[in-house]
């Protein structure tokens, strides 16, 4: 029973990262953002999150740990428009500072840290070895890290 527990979280990781790297179609596109709010309590977060997947109902999607300062309830979401990903990061309810756009494009995929009208760009995902030691600035599905390495300039967060 655990290694099949333990099959479907590989496999878990493994799917999404295929659409992550461009393995695997992803439609429109993908997005990658939270529900979550330094502010609130983790009741209310957890509330928030709950909100924010049966904004999803029907979609594919994958429940994921962010870490960006803290740990936090995060989403990644296949198949949406940019439009779709930003009304949903900033509904009233959860207003997000930033989050992440996955454009598809002829030859590969650009990843884009979107924070209102700003954005940077990077052109890769890493999931090594090397990530899985890091503290801080990942995501991760059934205990597997990934990365996007943005380079944020500080007028980034002005």
């Amino acid at each position: 029973m655990k290694f099949r527990n333990y099959l479907n979280e590989s496999s878990s990781f493994i799917k999404s990262l295929k659409y992550l790297k461009g393995l695997k179609p992803c439609g429109k596109g993908m997005a990658i953002l939270t529900s979550d709010l330094d502010k609130l309590s983790p009741e209310e977060n957890n509330k928030n999150f709950e909100s924010l997947k049966e904004m999803l109902k029907g979609k594919n999607y994958y429940q994921s740990k962010g870490h960006y300062g803290n740990i936090e309830n995060s989403i990644i979401i296949i198949d949406i428009s940019l439009k779709e990903a930003s009304k949903l990061a900033n509904d009233p309810r959860w207003k997000q500072d930033s989050f992440i756009w996955i454009q598809p494009l002829q030859n590969g995929l650009n990843y884009q840290m979107i924070r209102g009208n700003k954005k940077v760009s990077s052109q890769k995902v890493e999931s090594g070895d090397d990530v899985q030691k890091i503290n801080d600035f990942f995501t991760m599905i059934k205990g597997r890290k990934f990365r996007i390495p943005f380079v944020v300039p500080d007028m980034f967060w002005k």
